[in-house]
């Protein structure tokens, strides 16, 4: 299960619930304007794997095993938001001088050595959109070994392409003509990937 806070209009939760129709999303939004759209978006889609809440971060009971999210605040006031409501990891997209955040947050929270690491989006993408952006993945502890099982489990090389594809899907979207008075929405085809959640 995947919560995306902060939702807005459906990103990064819609595409991640396309490539993902078996995994469970949650798109929040404190504005409920936002949350009108991003249902709109999703019920044309089809996906039945996604339900949009219009409520605060703080209001949620529910626990995910991830929580993913696009800057809508600083580190140090976001974390205390989903704290204890998740059980494998947060990732994080934000941009510019990151170190500092980073290190007010471990300390603020007293998070342990190495459970915070960043990957540079423009690693993956050559958008000049992207230059200065990281996925930060805040983690609860290693992730178990992997299992013999028909359902799989989620690794770090599973995130990074979640990651990968949500960003590539962004690009795909910013590309589109922005003078258009309607965009078209088609269904979109599944990756064929299987995560345990």
């Amino acid at each position: 299960s995947v919560l995306d806070l902060g939702t807005g209009g459906g990103f990064p939760g819609i595409p991640l619930a396309a490539l993902f129709p078996k995994v469970r999303f949650t798109l929040c939004d404190s504005v409920g304007k936002k949350t009108i759209v991003a249902k709109k978006v999703a019920d044309t889609l089809g996906l039945e794997n996604v339900e949009v809440v219009n409520a605060r971060a703080e209001t949620l009971t529910d626990r995910f095993d991830f929580v993913v999210s696009r800057a809508v605040a600083s580190l140090t006031d976001f974390y205390p938001w989903v704290k204890g409501k998740y059980s494998r990891s947060i990732l994080y997209l934000k941009g510019g001088d990151i170190n500092e955040e980073i290190c007010s947050l471990m300390s603020r929270e007293h998070l342990r050595k190495g459970s915070i690491s960043t990957w540079p989006v423009s690693s993956w993408l050559t958008d000049p959109y992207f230059t200065g952006k990281y996925v930060v993945d805040i983690g609860r502890g290693p992730l178990p070994a992997p299992a013999r099982s028909s359902k799989g489990l989620v690794h770090k090389h599973h995130l990074a392409f979640i990651t990968r594809s949500c960003l590539r899907s962004l690009v795909r979207i910013a590309d589109t003509d922005t003078n258009a008075k309607s965009v078209s929405l088609r269904k979109v085809q599944p990756v064929n990937v299987r995560l345990g959640l």
